[in-house]
């Protein structure tokens, strides 16, 4: 290959390379700038699947057009490159690209969508970011869990209707009598408010019933997302009042 040749191949690598920043640039703060103008829109959604199904298809041209460069042709038809092209285009599926590509798909559905409220096996709260690689959610706890999407694209998804969010629950407890039954209530209502698992929009209910068996008998009324959160809310406050 003459130096001329290498020459070529060269600077063409790094215009592909510059050209390729700043599309990336560009479509970050086209999505910025269209999430934000559309951020009350009706029309939103569909606006913002438009705009992946947009992005994939430059993305996919981009790539078309830069190794049918005339520069390039004599590195492109290279066994050597043609392999080493191979193991990276390998790597980067196994790694970033199942993410981004599992994101493009998923993002064009109407159920992931910032504000919606899902059910993963992985996780479950409303979406509050839709990251290049992956969705954040925020539980009822308030803390945020990120998730790539190559796991949610291989995971149920259930959407939660706001309306039907929170479920109202109710049980009763036998604690010992280690406090008073005030303080013992004061005890309760923190922990519960502390707990991954309750609203923390609404405080529980906490009403003292008396004695029984020898310990304090308390009717807890909580506010959850379903009862598979209650009982789990249940099971760490027996073993943190044992």
């Amino acid at each position: 290959m003459s130096t001329s040749i290498s020459y070529s191949i060269i600077m063409a690598l790094i215009l592909i390379a510059v050209s390729a920043i700043i599309l990336f640039v560009a479509l970050r703060i086209s999505f910025i700038f269209i999430n934000y103008l559309f951020t009350r829109s009706r029309f939103r959604h569909k606006i913002l699947r438009t705009f992946y199904f947009l992005q994939f298809a430059l993305w996919f041209t981009f790539i078309v057009f830069a190794f049918n460069s005339k520069s390039l042709q004599p590195l492109v038809y290279n066994p050597v490159f043609i392999t080493a092209a191979g193991v990276i285009l390998l790597l980067f599926v196994l790694t970033a690209g199942k993410d981004i590509f599992a994101g493009i798909v998923l993002r064009t559905d109407e159920s992931l969508a910032l504000n919606n409220s899902i059910k993963t096996s992985i996780a479950s709260g409303r979406i509050i970011k839709l990251g290049l690689r992956s969705a954040t959610l925020e539980p009822v706890n308030g803390e945020a869990v990120r998730i790539p999407y190559s796991q949610l694209a291989s995971s149920c998804i259930t959407v939660k209707k706001s309306e039907s969010l929170f479920r109202e629950f109710e049980a009763e407890l036998i604690i010992a009598p280690n406090n008073s039954p005030e303080e013992t209530k004061r005890m309760i209502t923190k922990n519960v408010l502390n707990s991954a698992y309750c609203s923390t929009t609404q405080t529980p209910n906490v009403t003292f019933l008396g004695e029984i068996d020898g310990g304090y008998n308390f009717k807890l009324t909580v506010t959850v997302m379903d009862e598979d959160y209650f009982n789990r809310l249940l099971f760490s406050l027996k073993k943190k009042f044992e």
